[in-house]
């Protein structure tokens, strides 16, 4: 009998220490404890938020092999049925909870972000389970987790375009006139290709910004001496400034495809050049870099694939970066489709060439869909970066272009390829969007050339990049804004005259937008926005056309002007750009202000 009351109360015992140790489980994780708490979402991006589960019999079990969970439920993210226990079936899921009877994300989904139905905005973005305006928020600048600098100010900015202006010729106007023509066509930006005293002179108080080049032929100086630059600095670029705009210097052209293997002497001479900067306090202002070729790329094909040549990578290339990096200077890039598709032509569809419409190319890399080459090109550079470390580090396109005429051989010439290249890349530019790899970061592209430059040397086309000929016609017609007119082939008499409308603006509709989010945006703009929409009712003066675009456009502009062309006013999610010509939607005119 002794012996069967122990073995009883051995058994009593175990089972209260069991029953105690499940208890005490569950009141840890008690679901009435169940909370979703974001944290700061820049101290572990990949874990922002925390949830206390109950462990249940949908959560992952492991498998009879130990090898790792499985979830009892395989369709548990299309019928989790109230229980967000269920859409929580494995620890790297613990963010996600059943909203209607479906697994969301409560971090990123808009409709449902921090909780179920709690839907942003059209203008927001769900940033760990927070509603943020991407425009205006300072802890999500951009794209979520992207912080503004201390002090600066949090913009949605689209790209910019400007243009280079060659003087290979005997036959240009004026440095003066050509300040003009600049202004005539709203091109607020200039490269050089040297400091020219009497275009850097014409240049003052024009309100254009301009990069310098330092050529070549001075790296070797450069390099040696900081005297050298001192008194370069001295004489190109401060006894200019601030009446000339001088925004930055590219130190060199394309080194390392220089017949006089100056490659060597790029780093020392841009830091030289820096310091330079330093010392006469103009390092805030005046930025540097070095334009390089796509050929400085080993590998460009998948873009995910882009890599440096490895010969360049250790001597000149991660120097470079870091110095670029600690200057928050850009990567200058030269990028030139015409080359890739002229030498492929059999291979590269034309229309991907030239951003017409195309079926696109996906990346089987990294899965993401290209539709145009110069896409593919700057993200094969991006990736090359990313490759060495520096993938933080910005990138401009100091060079672009498609020739107007060629040698025979010279496949893809032009002058309604060429139109069809530059207007379509203006247009790409000014919408705002970055490339497939960075879709957050604006690209910022100046075209190649203002002028026709009948002194070079090489093939045909060399002498035919020009936007102008010598006598200001256009060569063919590119608006240098996003305008909803489409390019053509003609030759039109620019005026002198600077036109009446230069200085205003108005925010149109991007036609590639879908039209769910067209729509989203038009009800938002005549709704909370408080446009107004009176003339785009049907009867009213702005009905016609009756199409989803020019309503949007209409509506947009109204919102646009309404808040004084501020900063961000004409975005709507990436529905909507600025245009500095006048739209034409029928014989509707738009507002210039309130």
């Amino acid at each position: 009998m002794a012996q069967l009351m122990k073995l009883l109360v051995t058994i009593a015992l175990t089972f209260a220490i069991t029953t105690a140790i499940i208890t005490t489980r569950t009141t840890r994780t008690n679901p009435k404890t169940e909370t979703f708490a974001v944290k700061d979402p820049f101290k572990d991006l990949r874990s922002p938020g925390t949830v206390k589960i109950k462990p249940g019999r949908f959560l992952a079990q492991k498998d009879e092999g130990g090898q790792g969970p499985k979830a009892r439920n395989p369709s548990a993210t299309n019928r989790c049925n109230k229980d967000s226990e269920i859409c929580r079936s494995t620890e790297a899921n613990p963010r996600m909870a059943c909203c209607n009877n479906k697994c969301m994300d409560l971090l990123t989904d808009k409709k449902n972000c921090g909780a179920c139905n709690k839907n942003c905005k059209y203008t927001e973005t769900c940033c760990g389970g927070q509603c943020a305006n991407l425009n205006y928020n300072k802890r999500h600048c951009g794209e979520c987790y992207h912080r503004c600098l201390p002090g600066g100010y949090c913009i949605y900015d689209s790209g910019m375009i400007g243009v280079n202006y060659g003087r290979i010729a005997d036959n240009l106007p004026a440095p003066e006139k050509v300040v003009e023509l600049l202004k005539s066509q709203g091109i607020n930006r200039v490269k050089l290709f040297d400091t020219d005293k009497t275009v850097l002179t014409a240049l003052a108080n024009s309100g254009i910004k301009v990069v310098v080049s330092l050529p070549n032929e001075n790296l070797t100086a450069a390099a040696a001496d900081q005297s050298y630059t001192d008194k370069w600095v001295q004489e190109n670029v401060m006894k200019y400034t601030p009446a000339t705009d001088i925004e930055a210097i590219a130190v060199g052209n394309e080194v390392f495809v220089d017949p006089k293997n100056t490659t060597k002497y790029l780093v020392a001479a841009m830091t030289n050049v820096q310091s330079s900067l330093v010392k006469f306090n103009l390092d805030k202002s005046v930025k540097i870099s070095s334009p390089i070729a796509l050929s400085a790329l080993a590998n460009s094909y998948p873009p995910s694939a882009g890599s440096f040549k490895p010969d360049l990578i250790e001597p000149v290339i991660k120097p470079m970066l870091d110095l670029l990096r600690k200057t928050s200077s850009h990567l200058m890039v030269n990028a030139y489709p015409f080359f890739a598709y002229a030498a492929n032509a059999d291979k590269i569809p034309l229309d991907y060439a030239l951003f017409r419409e195309n079926a696109g190319n996906v990346d089987s890399g990294n899965g993401l869909k290209y539709n145009s080459l110069f896409d593919a090109q700057i993200d094969a550079v991006f990736a090359a970066m990313a490759a060495v470390g520096f993938n933080d580090v910005k990138l401009v396109v100091t060079e672009t272009g498609w020739p107007s005429a060629g040698d025979e051989n010279e496949i893809g010439a032009g002058s309604a390829n060429a139109a069809a290249y530059n207007g379509g890349l203006v247009k790409r530019v000014l919408t705002g969007n970055g490339t497939p790899l960075k879709p957050n970061e604006p690209l910022n592209v100046y075209l190649f050339a203002l002028f026709n430059e009948n002194q070079k040397t090489g093939p045909t086309s060399e002498r035919n990049y020009g936007l102008f000929y010598p006598n200001e016609n256009k060569v063919y017609d590119v608006p240098f804004s996003a305008t909803v007119t489409p390019v053509s082939d003609s030759k039109v008499k620019v005026p002198v005259k600077t036109p009446s409308h230069v200085g205003q603006t108005w925010c149109v509709a991007n036609g590639k937008t879908t039209k769910e989010k067209l729509q989203e945006a038009l009800d938002y703009a005549c709704g909370e926005g408080g446009a107004d929409c009176r003339p785009i009712q049907k009867g009213a003066t702005c009905y016609d056309p009756e199409s989803l675009e020019a309503h949007a456009s209409y509506a947009f502009n109204s919102y646009y002007q309404k808040n004084a062309r501020g900063v961000g006013t004409c975005n709507f999610g990436g529905a909507a750009y600025v245009v500095s010509q006048p739209p034409k939607y029928g014989k509707c005119e738009f507002p210039t202000g309130h």
